[in-house]
């Protein structure tokens, strides 16, 4: 009996062929999976620079912001600061009396009342403050009542005039005034 020569060279062939084939089907997905990891890595960087350059640019608006605000605030302090000078304190009330009086000579008018009608603390942006109403009431030439009115105003910082009522035909002139004292 002689051996088939055809069979044993086929025997050995076909496991290498199987197994080349295993390895090239290996081969082409990790060499896929290669090509597929490239091409996302290009893409990520691609994004990775874009998001640095959006957090440069909020890092800068932020900047801006933050800066625009601190001015507003230094504004708004330097207005309060200035807002609670101008407020006498409590415990130095003006003596709307004296000044009624003393103001009303000059301006050639009559005071005949000075009176304190109201008087209460309103809480405000620069902090409790006294808040209080006297009614002023003489009698004079228009001319006198109005220098009277704009002496008055010009005064005090923390005093102003809330209503005025003046009668011409009898020379009667009245002011509400109000003055206002920062609460300790």
């Amino acid at each position: 009996m002689t051996p088939n020569p055809t069979r044993t060279a086929r025997a050995p062939a076909r496991p290498i062929l199987l197994a080349c084939m295993v390895v090239a089907v290996a081969n082409s997905l990790l060499l896929g999976s290669a090509a597929l990891r490239g091409r996302a890595t290009v893409s990520l960087q691609g994004q990775v620079q874009v998001l640095r350059e959006n957090l440069a640019t909020l890092a800068s608006l932020r900047a801006e912001s933050q800066t625009q605000l601190e001015a507003r605030l230094a504004d708004a302090e330097t207005r309060a600061a200035a807002a609670e000078a101008a407020l006498p304190p409590i415990g130095t009330p003006l003596n709307v009396f004296r000044i009624g009086y003393d103001l009303s000579e000059e301006a050639g008018l009559l005071v005949y009342s000075v009176r304190r009608d109201s008087s209460e603390i309103v809480d405000t942006a620069v902090g409790p403050v006294e808040t209080t109403m006297y009614r002023v009431e003489a009698t004079g030439t228009l001319e006198a009542c109005l220098a009277y009115i704009d002496s008055l105003e010009a005064s005090s910082p923390g005093l102003g005039l809330a209503g005025v009522s003046i009668v011409p035909a009898t020379g009667d002139c009245s002011m509400d005034v109000l003055t206002l004292g920062r609460a300790r």
